[in-house]
């Protein structure tokens, strides 16, 4: 009896730690969401490897030649008249040089490449940096909008309740009891929506920084920023950017590949040194040099593709810098348009909603004011509510979007 007893302890213990580790979460805030990121995600894992991937090339460009040296053999029957058959053979080594200045000019452009590579892949994480973060703060969001849903349902639950103790007492309808039970009943489902769609936004967070178990993302939708002038924001970005940047390094790398195809036009020599031994026992060694004749293939159509590439380069060029301030002036216009709105709401009055529902509860159980009435202000502070948790989030994504279009998001 006793051996069952603690077997079933032992079995009720292993569930409650099992459900517990399941169940944990880990609470971070956006710094750390971030380092998981870096560590974590697929995404940023494979953007990083463009980069080794051009340094690749760079090391195969600083090598002392491109060519290899080439080993050649002979060997074959000499028969002479009158003489007994004997064999010839011979061998040799030969290498092509380069002899325009191909080396320097391949290397220029490897590092240039690997240049653009880093440039694109901090753009990759100025990018993602930013969804990372809208992620964070959505979460943040949802779970401060389910916080105010739970309140309106409880408040809605506790009005129920003392519509329903007025009806016994024959001071209201049973028609204000049905409307305080819909209310109730459309309260409840806000709030299993509003659940849900934090649930969601967890999940999202959760996938984005690359790990499996639960995360809850710490603080608040709070930002504070002065007032931003255009004149101020634009050099940053202009400075900043590393799409720019990757743009100004590619049409350097087409400049340097012109240049190496132009080079390459130039035919390489082949030298060698070949030893024979004929069947009668003479040995020459002989000097080589052969040179191809550059007559047909002279790279027209290479010149004239990268020719098009180098333009096309320099137009995307500039194409990204009147994009850049198009950006800018639209961050720069969302971020005014925003912190005006707050000021809009008194946040003293709006970090007090518990304070105020508890007030508008206490003023109908004192029969301060009718249904109708408490219906009313019901819904005008919980729009209220609702309008300053929208506006937290805008201000805080056009905060957002202020430091990516920069490019001073970390």
């Amino acid at each position: 009896m006793k051996t069952t007893a603690l077997l079933l302890v032992a079995v009720i213990v292993f569930l409650g730690v099992s459900v517990a580790s399941a169940n944990a979460q880990q609470t971070i805030d956006f710094a750390t969401a971030l380092e998981l990121t870096r560590k974590n995600n697929p995404d940023w894992r494979a953007a990083e490897q463009e980069v080794r991937i051009t340094r690749g090339k760079l090391t195969t460009a600083r090598l002392i030649s491109p060519f290899n040296p080439v080993l050649e053999g002979q060997v074959g029957p000499r028969k002479m008249p009158g003489e007994r058959t004997g064999a010839d053979y011979g061998v040799g080594i030969s290498m092509e040089l380069e002899i325009a200045g191909q080396r320097g000019t391949r290397i220029t452009e490897a590092e240039s490449d690997v240049q653009r590579a880093e440039a694109a892949f901090k753009d990759f994480a100025r990018t993602f940096t930013g969804k990372v973060a809208r992620a964070f703060y959505q979460a943040i969001f949802a779970r401060e909008r389910l916080a105010l849903l739970r309140r309106i349902e409880g408040l809605n639950s506790r009005l129920l309740e003392v519509t329903r103790t007025k009806f016994d007492a024959g001071d209201v309808s049973g028609l204000e009891v049905n409307v305080s039970t819909v209310r109730y009943g459309q309260s409840r489902k806000d709030a299993l929506d509003a659940e849900r769609t934090a649930s969601h936004a967890l999940l999202e967070l959760q996938r984005l920084i690359g790990v499996e178990e639960a995360v809850l993302p710490a603080g608040d939708l709070r930002v504070t920023l002065p007032p931003l002038p255009i004149e101020e924001v634009l050099p940053r970005a202009l400075s900043n950017r590393a799409d720019l940047l990757a743009k100004r390094y590619e049409l350097q790398r087409a400049e340097a590949e012109i240049a190496l195809r132009k080079r390459e036009v130039i035919p390489n020599p082949s030298v060698g040194v070949f030893f024979n031994r004929e069947a009668s026992g003479d040995r020459t060694v002989l000097g080589g040099i052969s040179i191809p004749i550059p007559i047909f293939n002279r790279r027209q159509g290479e010149l004239e593709s990268l020719g098009a590439r180098k333009t096309q380069a320099g137009a995307e060029l500039q194409a990204a810098e009147k994009e850049i301030r198009k950006e800018v002036a639209q961050a720069v216009s969302q971020w005014e348009i925003n912190r005006r709105n707050i000021d809009l709401f008194q946040r003293e009055v709006m970090e007090q909603t518990d304070e105020n529902f508890r007030l508008l509860e206490a003023a109908y159980r004192e029969r301060k004011i009718d249904l109708p009435r408490l219906l009313i202000m019901e819904n005008d502070l919980v729009n209220a509510n609702q309008s300053y948790l929208d506006i937290l989030l805008s201000l805080r994504e056009a905060a957002i979007q202020l430091q990516e279009v920069t490019g001073e998001i970390r």
